[in-house]
């Protein structure tokens, strides 16, 4: 039986006089033979007796497969410059070429897509260096790394690729020089990367877990151990209220009270945390912990002293209208932001 699968394989049409000879048996045992390998996935009866379809033995893509190469095929901007780029495309023709109502890829794109945000300039400049990370990855190989880091400082080490992270719109190599912390490199400020053709164990996933990495820390401050777990609770002004019962900024997010806006996180501060509270500005209020809401406290006063520090001042007339022309020929009236009136006032001393 072997026989008759390698010339199946090798694309030859089987009937009963080829199956006497290839197996050596009579026409009658060369029928029954035909008839059970006939039973096998891909294998279909021709005129000429049975046949291997190739295509058969691969299980027709779902929808679903379809749509999700899609949105996948969305993450190829991130790698634009690199042979990958062009790889995910590939991949959604693919898929979608064999789905069972085969649609065209730039239609499946139109209907389902991932944009991303900004993305690392520097990729396509450094593909040569990300060839030599995935196959760095897939070897369980050691790199020799040239990395500035995020003061500007230069770094040379050995290191243990782990895991290339996709994190919003940015790439980054996790892993750990050997025996220290798992930590974050940015992929766009690796200046080089070598293999050293040593290999090293992969972790079991009961030693590295990237999921349960991420869900103690805001972002991808890996490593990131100066303060401990703690229980963090913030007031959101009214308006975003309604967002945080639709939206998740963390998986330990609860809302335990949507009426005052009440949210609670369980993570460590990291320092993108501390920056998303910034970011919100007047429209959060942090709770808790005590050391947290005064930090933020001391960082607003800091940011407003550098504007009330300022030589000039911009003082803004009353707002003025246009009119904007649409393209339905309809005319509304809107608001002008800048105004035309802008009176600026040197200030000749520093007080307030």
């Amino acid at each position: 039986m072997c026989r008759a699968f390698e010339a199946l394989l090798e694309g030859k049409s089987l009937g009963t006089a080829e199956l006497s000879t290839l197996l050596g048996v009579g026409p009658a045992q060369a029928r029954r033979y035909a008839k059970q390998l006939g039973k096998m996935k891909g294998v279909r009866q021709t005129a000429d007796g049975i046949q291997l379809s190739k295509q058969a033995l691969f299980e027709t893509p779902s929808r679903e497969a379809a749509v999700a190469a899609a949105l996948m095929a969305g993450v190829s901007e991130l790698f634009h410059g690199t042979r990958y780029a062009q790889a995910m495309r590939d991949a959604l023709g693919y898929v979608a070429a064999r789905a069972p109502q085969p649609l065209p890829t730039d239609g499946l794109l139109q209907r389902f897509r991932f944009a991303t945000r900004g993305g690392d300039p520097a990729i396509g400049e450094k593909a040569q260096v990300l060839e030599v990370v995935v196959k760095a990855l897939l070897n369980s190989e050691r790199l020799a790394v040239n990395y500035i880091d995020f003061a500007g400082a230069p770094r040379c080490c050995t290191f243990e690729p782990l895991t290339l992270f996709v994190y919003e719109h940015q790439l980054y190599l996790i892993g750990r020089e050997p025996q220290l912390a798992i930590e974050a490199l940015r992929f766009s400020r690796l200046a080089s990367a070598h293999g050293t053709k040593q290999r090293f164990e992969y972790p079991s996933s009961a030693a590295y877990n990237l999921d349960a990495l991420l869900h103690e820390i805001w972002g991808i401050f890996l490593g990131y151990d100066e303060h401990a777990l703690e229980e963090v609770i913030v007031r959101l002004a009214p308006r975003w209220r309604t967002f945080a019962n639709s939206h998740r900024w963390h998986p330990s997010q609860q809302v335990i009270d949507a009426d005052k806006g009440l949210v609670r996180f369980f993570l460590r501060p990291c320092p993108e945390f501390r920056g998303w509270v910034l970011n919100m500005g007047s429209e959060i209020e942090v709770l808790q912990p005590n050391w947290l809401r005064e930090w933020v406290a001391s960082e607003l006063k800091d940011a407003l002293a550098i504007y009330e520090a300022g030589d000039a001042v911009i003082q803004r007339g009353e707002p003025c209208h246009r009119r904007v022309v649409l393209p339905n020929s309809r005319r509304i009236q809107a608001p002008m932001d800048p105004p035309r009136r802008l009176r600026l006032r040197l200030r000749t001393d520093k007080a307030p």
